[in-house]
């Protein structure tokens, strides 16, 4: 898994900044969980989450099996408010724990394995859930133009899989659209490509192509660099 590399760690952090990560998701996930005392942060990464959730007063358990995520996340964070998270390290599938009253799995379903299994032992695990994954189809992003031009198959559409699963669990559950424009500010073209090429794993050889969709896709104003992305994503609340 990439994420356990120092180098892609610090991309990932650094890239979700510059788009205005976590963005309207971060007040939902907030006034959702309000009244919840514990949470459950699954796949908790850097602490987009974890660390607001602690500083809105919760006691959250972070469940993240990248050590140089976790790091980042420590570096970010006051003694104060990580005294509230409970950091384990290890994969969602392997935790087991006291139920809490709530948990969040936000943007995390997409490397496991066994979705099937994530999601029982999500609904084991909490009074209340949200779980969080992108409809692919609504969005806009740098990464997605570079992969519609070389027909590069988009992350794994799970809409379909989680309805399925949580009408096999015979849960109540709903759905919240919350789709959004992100100014995503890019400082340099040839680190954006850069970071384009590494993250979709593609050849070096394909490097000024990808930097021609890059140039042509951004805007300019007052000298600042920007794509104006749409993200859209599909809460499960069950």
């Amino acid at each position: 898994m990439r994420f356990n590399q120092a180098e892609y760690a610090e991309y990932y952090h650094k890239q979700m900044i510059e788009a205005g990560y976590p963005g309207k998701l971060l007040p939902f996930i907030l006034n959702e969980l309000e009244g919840s005392s514990t949470v459950i942060d699954i796949g908790s990464g850097t602490g987009f989450f974890s660390i607001p959730l602690a500083e809105a007063g919760h006691k959250v358990t972070a469940v993240e099996p990248s050590a140089e995520m976790i790091n980042i996340m420590k570096k970010n964070v006051s003694s104060e408010i990580l005294s509230s998270i409970e950091i384990c390290r290890m994969y969602w599938e392997n935790w087991s724990g006291e139920l809490h009253d709530a948990a969040i799995c936000v943007h995390s379903l997409y490397p496991m394995p066994d979705v099937k299994k994530a999601v029982r032992l999500i609904n084991e695990s909490a009074g209340k859930k949200i779980l969080i994954v992108r409809d692919a189809e609504k969005m806009k992003t740098l990464p997605g133009l570079v992969r519609e031009k070389f027909g590069i198959l988009s992350n794994r559409e799970l809409n379909s899989e989680i309805t399925a699963i949580l009408n096999e669990l015979s849960v109540s559950w709903k759905t919240v659209i919350i789709n959004e424009e992100r100014k995503h500010i890019i400082n340099d073209l040839q680190h954006e490509t850069d970071s384009i090429l590494f993250q979709l794993k593609l050849d070096e050889s394909l490097r000024e192509d990808v930097f021609k969709i890059v140039n042509e896709a951004v805007n300019i104003n007052s000298g600042m660099n920007f794509f104006n992305a749409i993200y859209s994503d599909n809460a499960y609340i069950f």
